[in-house]
Formats: C-alpha cells, structure tokens, sequence
C-alpha cells in the first residue's frame, strides 16, 4: 500500500514532464518503462537497505541475549543466508513494481 501510494504522489508530481515528454513524440509506453524502471532501482535500493538493516539487527542479537551454562541460547548462530536475502531483494522488488502498475497506467491518460 505505501509503495503505490509513493508512487501515486511520484507520478502526480512528474504530470508536467509527463506532457513534455509526450509533446516531444514519447509513446506511453516508452514513459511508463522509464517510470518503472525508476521504481525498479528505487525497490532494489529499498530491499538492499532492508537487507543490511537486517543484517544488523541480527548480529546485535547475541549481545542482548544472556546466556548461562544451560542455555541453548548462547549456543545458536545467528546469520542471514544467502538464499534468504536474495529472496528479500526479489520480493522487495516485485512488490515495488506490482503495486506501482496502476498509477503509471495512468500515465496513458495524460
């Protein structure tokens, strides 16, 4: 929801270069890949901080978690495989171009 609402504002404030880009013989679609692909870098940027931040937290974990001699606790390893944080990036990044469709489809109608 916060993707397409930032996305929304994102186009309604590019309406006027929109229309320059459209009076300068632009296709729609040729707008909306420009658009998108913008949306795509900014989801991937977004996922790759989501990743790194995640990162963090889970490397402080071991300092906030006491461990005693019968704790199973201290024992665990904490980490962020490579799978997982590939995964976090590609649907970070889906999300970001599935929920901004609909407003740069209404790019057609400027």
């Amino acid at each position: 929801i916060a993707v397409s609402s930032v996305t929304r504002v994102f186009v309604l404030q590019k309406m006027h270069s929109i229309a320059v880009l459209k009076c300068l013989g632009g296709t729609s679609w040729q707008i909306i890949a420009i658009y998108m692909l913008q949306v795509m870098v900014l989801g991937l940027a977004g996922s790759l901080l989501g990743v790194g931040l995640a990162r963090v937290a889970i490397a402080a974990i071991p300092y906030f978690v006491q461990t005693s001699d019968t704790s199973l606790l201290g024992e665990v390893r904490y980490g962020i495989t490579v799978s997982a944080a590939a995964q976090g990036i590609g649907i970070g990044v889906m999300v970001s171009l599935l929920f901004s469709v609909v407003p740069l489809l209404r790019v057609r109608l400027v």
